[in-house]
This record gives structure tokens, sequence and C-alpha cells, in this order.
């Protein structure tokens, strides 16, 4: 296959995405919202790009500050880009679930870090139930599902996006 075809080939997994939005206001329990929100996650069994968007730039300038300063030192979290986005923080997921008998799909598993509510301080993720909450703040989570043959293609679509979304935070 050549540059052409592999361009043809992301172009056509990029245009065949599911898209789906999930509203997240910051001023309400983050653990009700997840649970609200988790048998959807519970069902994307194929791989996703996801990322946490302000509603606007102002919003975004805010949040880039709050994260600034109350960002959870004792938490493992993302690093801070020096650019300005709606887009707090880009991710990837390989689909499928876990091997174990009731547990999270790999989506809803990686969200339930992103949302702060995992016990352990050293699995990285937004950590936003301890620094984001109370703020008068909603964001949007938007999840891509992607129906790909080879995985490499979403580590190159995950390039992709940061380029066009340019996140706040995480390395890409």
């Amino acid at each position: 296959m050549d540059i052409k075809n592999y361009l043809s080939y992301i172009e056509k997994i990029n245009n065949s995405t599911k898209s789906t939005k999930i509203e997240i206001d910051l001023d309400k329990p983050l653990s009700n919202q997840f649970e609200e929100v988790s048998s959807a996650l519970q069902n994307i069994d194929k791989p996703v790009l996801y990322w946490f968007e302000c509603c606007d730039e102002n919003d975004a300038q805010f949040m880039f500050d709050l994260y600034s300063v109350k960002r959870p030192a004792e938490r493992a979290s993302p690093p801070i880009n020096k650019n300005l986005s709606r887009v707090l923080y880009l991710g990837v997921r390989q689909g499928g679930k876990y091997k174990r008998d009731k547990t999270f799909s790999r989506i809803r598993g990686r969200i339930y870090h992103h949302y702060g509510l995992y016990d352990i301080a050293t699995t990285q993720g937004l950590q936003l139930n301890h620094w984001a909450t109370n703020c008068g703040k909603k964001l949007n989570l938007i999840i891509n599902e992607f129906d790909i043959d080879s995985i490499e293609y979403l580590y190159i679509l995950e390039k992709l996006y940061a380029l066009e979304l340019k996140p706040m935070f995480g390395k890409h």
C-alpha cells in the first residue's frame, strides 16, 4: 500500500465515525453523573478517541487557570501545555472489555479515572473531582468510535486530532 492509500483509508475511517457527546456539569456530583452515563460507556467496545471540551474560549481560559492553580499534586494528572484551546484533554483507548467478568469496558474505566473517582492516585487522568467541582462550568465529553482493522491507525488519528484540537493538557 502506498501513502495515498493509507491516507485514503484514514479518511474513510474518520468519515465513518460514530460520535457521542456527554455533558458534564461540574456543579453536580461527578459520581452521580458517571452512574447516569455508565451503561452507555460500558457498551462501547470499539477503539475510541475522546476529549473533554469547554463550552467557549472564556470557559477554556477559566479552566486552564483553575487547573494551573488547583491541579492535585498528590494525584497523577496530565502536564500543562503552553496553548489555550477549548479542549482540555485528548485521549485514546483501544476497544474491548477487560477480561475479568463484571468490570469496566476499556473506555468506561478510563473515563472513571478522568472524573477523578478512582481511589488509586497513581493512575493518571484529569482528576476532575479533585480540582474542577463547584466552579460553575460545564464540559462536554466527546467520544468518537472507529471501525478499524489495525490499531496503529488509531494512534495516527490521535496525532492528527491533537494537531487540530491542540489540547491544553496531556502529551501528544
